[in-house]
């Protein structure tokens, strides 16, 4: 117990130097020593989440907090640290419910004289302005789409139907980059798969099981594939989830995952650490193979966690959930030392590397930088020279499945490098004079070089080509470098309209950058008819009314 004390009394001293990382590992040391005193366990928890929170590990920082009060249901200090942190992760419902649980908690303890007046009046005032602070959040969030539609993939003038009539009438490029239908012609068929599985699952409540576990009625092994269907989905295309209004599916999704989860003993909460000295512990006394499933079930399910999470808005929660799946799985691909297991193969790890290069671009995007513009280059660097060196030798592409090629191979080079040219972007809209001209102009050549990177027939192109040219404008480069980049767009929008600009494609944003990409045209075709009759030049800046 003394050791615990001291291990507290230093991390609290340094908490006070600002030092909270090592401020955090005494924690987790004094919490390693097992306490008996529950208050005093639930005390160094909230303690570690207030690290968390302070080094913006938001996810830990409410995994700990939780703890803290489920140790201590009275604790009031764990419900301020848990409502912070979920207000920050933007799980503003769940922020709200602790901000009230915690005013709960404190107005018992004044009514027990269990806290005295001055602490009351700055917890109280804590209290008050957080559950203010969510409470107009939530009157501000807008209403986003939290289900899947069942079957789309299958209906209508949609690109899986575009992209199944081209494969069937063998009219898809396999060589050297493959058809962009064939990356979502895999997802899709993992997405429809799954559903297959899931909607043969009746449910009823079964005696002596709580919650959600209480609708499931049978475990059978095709039942236990949905999450990894899903996520193979997800890291293949997402584009083949297509988002719809009917949350059945969502709520479904909601239970398979609490299902899997105890099925499997996943490790729950995505804590790198909490689960590395958990699967340490299992392997004792069991076998890599038993203990891989857990993990598996875990990183599964935090992939589709965070797909879920940017879906309704709580991007910094979704990059911290791919984080610690990148960890996790690097971490767990060192100690197996095999290469029999699925998820810990550099070709499933990529793929999450690439999930998580999206994430944290999006935090970035919703103000939330987790990542700095640095950080997110040299992630995406990373990325795009680790793919590189894996690629297949000519001799070996025939054994390759070229939608499994695709995702693997070269959408992770596409992505990368327009990361790192939306970055150099970012730069240069926060720059003036020859800086903000100068990473234009970079970006512009990244751009085009995602471009290059992508199959001839991917929605992307012609986006990508727009912005480039966009950039280009705003350095103000004359018409014989913007024309050229303008035909391309028109060339690249032809390409990828034969699978991605059915009637039931081209909706909202990608609708928008559509149009964007038609006003490019127009504006090349007006310049071509002026250079022709003498008006303009090559050598003529000319920059479009709509930029």
């Amino acid at each position: 117990m003394a050791n615990v004390e001291r291990l507290k009394s230093e991390g609290n001293e340094l908490i006070g130097n600002a030092k909270y990382a090592e401020a955090y590992q005494k924690y987790s040391d004094a919490i390693a020593a097992k306490p008996q005193k529950k208050s005093t366990l639930s005390i160094l928890y909230a303690n570690r989440s207030t690290c968390s929170f302070c080094l913006a590990n938001y996810l830990d920082a409410v995994n700990d907090a939780n703890q803290a009060t489920v140790i201590d249901p009275t604790y009031i200090k764990g419900y301020l640290r848990l409502a912070a942190a979920a207000f920050e992760l933007g799980h503003l419902n769940r922020a709200l419910t602790t901000w009230k649980k915690g005013l709960s908690c404190l107005e018992n303890a004044k009514s027990r004289s269990t806290v005295s007046s001055d602490i009351y009046k700055i917890q109280k005032l804590a209290f008050d302005t957080g559950l203010a602070k969510t409470e107009e959040a939530l009157r501000k969030k807008p209403s986003l789409d939290t289900s899947i539609h069942i079957g789309a993939s299958l209906m209508g003038d949609v690109p899986t139907v575009r992209a199944l009539k081209l494969f069937r009438g063998n009219q898809l490029k396999k060589s050297p980059i493959p058809s962009s239908a064939f990356l979502l012609l895999r997802a899709s068929e993992f997405f429809e798969a799954t559903l297959i599985r899931l909607q043969s699952v009746t449910t009823r409540p079964e005696p002596g099981v709580q919650g959600f576990l209480a609708q499931i009625r049978q475990c059978a092994h095709s039942r236990l594939q949905v999450i990894a269907g899903i996520a193979s989905s997800i890291l293949c295309d997402a584009r083949a989830l297509v988002m719809g209004p009917d949350l059945t599916f969502f709520q479904q999704l909601q239970v398979q995952m609490q299902f899997e989860e105890q099925h499997f003993k996943s490790f729950g909460a995505a804590q790198v650490e909490n689960v590395k000295a958990e699967v340490q512990r299992r392997l004792k006394n069991s076998t890599w193979d038993v203990v891989y499933q857990a993990i598996a079930a875990s990183v599964r399910n935090w992939i589709v966690a965070a797909f879920l999470d940017v879906k309704t808005g709580k991007e910094l929660s979704a990059v911290e959930q791919t984080k610690c799946a990148v960890q996790v799985l690097e971490w767990g691909a060192e100690q197996s030392n095999t290469s029999d297991f699925e998820i810990f193969k550099p070709t499933f790890i990529r793929s999450v590397r690439r999930l998580h290069l999206f994430n944290a671009m999006s935090a970035y995007m919703q103000g939330r930088g987790y990542y700095s513009l640095e950080g997110i280059k040299a992630m995406a660097r990373d990325l795009k020279e680790e793919t590189e060196t894996s690629i297949p030798q000519p001799s070996d592409l025939k054994e390759v499945n070229p939608g499994s090629f695709a995702a693997f191979h070269v959408y992770p080079i596409a992505e990368a490098y327009a990361a790192i040219a939306w970055a150099h972007r970012c730069v240069a809209q926060h720059a003036t004079g020859e800086k903000a001209s100068k990473e234009f102009l970079i970006s512009s050549r990244f751009y085009i070089k995602a471009a290059d990177a992508y199959p001839e027939d991917e929605e992307e192109r012609p986006f990508l080509l727009y912005t480039a040219a966009e950039n280009m404008w705003k350095a103000k480069s004359p018409l014989r470098v913007t024309l050229p980049v303008c035909r391309r767009i028109r060339e690249s929008l032809a390409d990828s309209d034969v699978i991605w600009g059915g009637s039931g494609a081209r909706l909202g944003v990608t609708a928008d950058r559509a149009a964007r990409c038609q006003r490019a045209i127009t504006f090349m075709q007006d310049c071509e008819q002026k250079i022709a009759a003498g008006v303009l030049t090559l050598d003529d800046l000319k920059i479009p009314a709509f930029i």
